[in-house]
């Protein structure tokens, strides 16, 4: 299935749910229409399976997945447009100082509008191992060394929340967002 805003491989995503196979959705804006495509996805891959009843846990799981990686193609998007060194530190410091407020605080959505011309794309994967069922988003930047130590420090505070106050409470790094995405998702797949 093909659209303007994203396209599925292979295009008829209902005939690999049924064999078995592999398949992804690529795109380059997280569009209403991406979205929804997203959600029949997944409800016809929880549905082939009986599993349903994981839907909307895994939605929100998938979402604040698909907007980390979209927001890490954005910030080297942002980096490049501003001649910047997304690898040295002193760079990647006074990029960061401006970032979020250039590209999500801006009215003129110019980061936004040029990620679709750009390489950058998010791959959300559906995949079927040793009766497990793996959804995968990746984009098609490498991770930094300081971006993985963030996250894991993330995951790790997560597995020591009792429950989301606990996260709100806490005060997290905010240089490029609380995290408290990623440990709402952790704890989703705890409960």
């Amino acid at each position: 299935m093909e659209s303007n805003d994203f396209f599925t491989k292979p295009s008829d995503y209902h005939k690999a749910i049924v064999t078995g196979d592999d398949f992804y959705i690529q795109f380059k804006r997280f569009t209403a229409d991406t979205d929804s495509q997203i959600i029949k996805i997944i409800h016809r891959y929880l549905e082939h399976y009986d599993l349903l009843f994981h839907k909307d846990t895994i939605i929100s799981i998938v979402r604040e997945m698909i907007n980390n990686a979209m927001k890490a193609n954005l910030k080297r998007l942002y980096f490049e447009t501003k001649g910047l060194n997304i690898n040295d530190i002193r760079s990647y410091r006074d990029g960061m100082e401006q970032f979020k407020e250039d590209v999500f605080q801006s009215s003129d959505n110019e980061y936004m509008n040029s990620i679709s011309s750009s390489k950058y794309v998010v791959r959300v994967n559906f995949s079927i191992r040793n009766d497990s069922l793996i959804i995968s988003i990746m984009n098609n930047t490498p991770i930094l060394e300081s971006e993985m130590n963030k996250i894991k420090a993330r995951v790790n505070k997560a597995y020591k929340y009792h429950d989301i106050s606990e996260a709100f409470s806490d005060v997290l790094d905010d240089s490029e967002g609380a995290g408290l995405g990623l440990i709402m998702a952790m704890m989703l797949l705890k409960s």
